[in-house]
């Protein structure tokens, strides 16, 4: 089902902070367990050619995105994971320690929030909140 995605992430330690607000059209259908969203990041973002597919759990988010980016990044409560996060620039390998994940989607589309923290060489770099709604168009 094509879809109206609204965006809103804010990244930054302290009163160092950067906020993101995208809104884009993409597709949204169920998978086993879950919600799949894909859409295509913009020029506006840097990521023109990048595809995101968001995997929709009750327990987790997985984000995987391809192109300019190269990214797979899980999301659970209270939990940790280390990725490979590779650019134009090379790879690094980074973490996310998630905080907060709440995640409310039906047939209709749905809203997630996640809080987060990214660490490099394991070294807090950023403090996250990433608020994501999926809308039927």
């Amino acid at each position: 089902m094509k879809v109206r995605i609204n965006i809103d992430g804010v990244s930054g330690l302290g009163r160092d902070e950067d906020t993101v607000s995208m809104m884009t059209e993409g597709s949204y259908s169920p998978i086993e367990g879950g919600w799949l969203v894909r859409y295509e990041e913009n020029e506006a973002a840097g990521l023109d050619g990048t595809k995101t597919a968001i995997k929709i759990y009750d327990d987790c988010v997985v984000v995987d995105r391809h192109g300019k980016l190269t990214a797979r990044m899980e999301f659970r409560p209270g939990s940790s994971s280390r990725f490979p996060y590779k650019t134009e620039y090379g790879l690094s390998l980074l973490g996310i320690h998630t905080r907060k994940l709440k995640t409310d989607f039906n047939e209709d589309g749905g809203s997630l929030s996640i809080r987060y923290m990214v660490d490099i060489d394991h070294l807090v770099s950023s403090e996250n909140r990433l608020d994501m709604t999926v809308r039927k168009i």
